[in-house]
C-alpha cells in the first residue's frame, strides 16, 4: 500500500497537515514471524517522517468580526465624546 493510499494516512489526514504537530509512534515486534510487517511498519514511519508541510496563519472569521465590531465601538466611543463635549458646551 502506498503511503497516500494508507487507510492510516487517511484517517489522520486532518491531523498530518495545517498548523497541527503531529507525532507517529511506530510499533514493531522482535519475533521472527512478525519481520514482514514490522518491516512496512518502519517502511510506513520512514515515509511519514520525510512528510513536510507549510504552515499556514489560521484566518478565524470571528477575529476579524471582533476586531471590527472593536473599531466601531472606538468610533462610536469617539463620536459620543464629541457630542457630549458640544451638548456641555452649549448649556
Amino acid at each position: 500500500v502506498s503511503y497516500r493510499n494508507s487507510a492510516l494516512t487517511w484517517l489522520l489526514r486532518d491531523s498530518l497537515g495545517g498548523n497541527s504537530k503531529t507525532f507517529l509512534v511506530a510499533n514493531i515486534s522482535p519475533a521472527e514471524q512478525d519481520f514482514q510487517e514490522s518491516v512496512s511498519t518502519l517502511r510506513y514511519a520512514s515515509k511519514a517522517n520525510r512528510i513536510q508541510s507549510v504552515l499556514t496563519v489560521g484566518n478565524d472569521p470571528r477575529k476579524r468580526i471582533i476586531y471590527k465590531m472593536n473599531e466601531e465601538i472606538r468610533t462610536l466611543n469617539s463620536l459620543v465624546s464629541s457630542l457630549t463635549e458640544k451638548v456641555q458646551e452649549q448649556d
